[in-house]
């Protein structure tokens, strides 16, 4: 695969799905971009993979507010993401729906972002600047791996990112 894209700015997400060649790589953000404009993509032999925030929240998101109580601590280097705690189950069925949307889309596949979660929570850096309890490590690999198989099941591929501790540890 030669031509691989990554674009999370929405006003440039038509623009690389098509400059994205046949049998290229288009990793977007799904919000707000029209079913016709991925559609087309796909249909052209690009595969499109929608993001999906599955370890922290940004508060720029319209969902932002019915979960920054799930915050852990912020997110170093990104303002206005938060770690989040992925063991809410209302936030699980939050990743879940996304994903349906993003099936609903024509994408292939998701970028699961920030699965590093895991290896931060076991590793307890979070620890070190949030007073707030933090869940177990195990709890924590157990949802995001039913995350993984749950957006699985809608009839996605999953690419986790940032989880290289989540995927080698079992």
């Amino acid at each position: 695969m030669n031509d691989l894209r990554y674009c999370f700015e929405q006003s440039l997400v038509p623009s690389i799905l098509l400059k994205t060649s046949k049998s290229g790589l288009a990793v977007i953000d799904t919000d707000g971009i029209s079913k016709s404009a991925i559609q087309s993509a796909v249909n052209r032999g690009v595969y499109v993979y929608g993001y999906i925030n599955a370890g922290a929240c940004e508060d720029a998101r319209s969902y932002y507010k019915s979960f920054k109580y799930d915050r852990l601590a912020p997110y170093d280097g990104w303002d206005g993401e938060y770690w989040i705690d992925v063991t809410d189950k209302a936030w699980q069925e939050h990743v879940v729906d996304i994903a349906k949307t993003i099936k609903a889309t024509g994408a292939i596949g998701v970028y699961l972002d920030n699965t590093d979660l895991y290896g931060y929570i076991r590793d307890r850096e979070i620890k070190k600047r949030y007073s707030r309890a933090l869940p177990s490590a195990d709890a924590v690999y157990k949802v995001l791996s039913a995350l993984v198989f749950a957006v699985q099941k809608v009839g996605l591929i999953v690419m986790p990112n940032g989880g290289d501790v989540f995927v080698a540890d079992r």
